[in-house]
């Protein structure tokens, strides 16, 4: 059961982007801390990942949107996690340099126990990210709080937070 939840994540994954791979916006990677339950050093925590452009946007461009798709590994305390994540992100750039930014989306963790006493309940979870950064023109830089969460629609819910750099290169 497990492997054809992995398997349906992928497909998933793989086939919204590839509808509209002329609109790659940006290929990023980002490193931090876990910091809820803790991780087990500095930066525990490594995603890459692309961004497609959506249709919809502002008529100033100071909204934006696309999708994030993303591949995450997270040395948790109790084991080593890999992610997969899909999320809508919506952009507010509101001066020429600075941006912030909210993704609410999906995730798929392949380990649940994070920490001793911290099982996130199950493989399926939400990702919700806040963002803030400043763009250079061909390259981005950003800090951002992510939370996994599956909304309480199992048992367990601890939920897990990171912090994180992002480095995105624009196209």
């Amino acid at each position: 059961m497990q492997n054809r939840s992995i398997a349906g994540a992928l497909c998933l994954c793989l086939l919204l982007p590839a509808a509209s791979a002329e609109a790659l916006e940006q290929i990023y990677v980002q490193s931090g801390k876990l910091l809820h339950p803790a991780g087990k050093s500095l930066l525990d925590d490594i995603e890459i990942g692309a961004g497609w452009a959506l249709p919809w946007q502002s008529d100033d461009g100071k909204w934006r949107s696309r999708v994030d798709l993303g591949l995450g590994f997270t040395n948790s305390k109790s084991d080593d996690a890999w992610r997969l994540m899909i999320s809508p992100v919506l952009r507010y750039q509101p001066w020429q340099s600075t941006f912030f930014e909210l993704g609410v989306g999906l995730a798929y963790i392949s380990k649940t126990l994070w920490a001793p006493g911290h099982d996130m309940g199950g493989h399926w979870q939400f990702e919700n990210r806040l963002g803030v950064g400043h763009d250079f023109g061909n390259f981005e830089l950003s800090l951002n709080l992510t939370h996994y969460s599956n909304g309480g629609l199992q048992q367990q819910n601890p939920g897990a937070e990171m912090l994180g750099i992002r480095f995105a290169r624009k196209f």
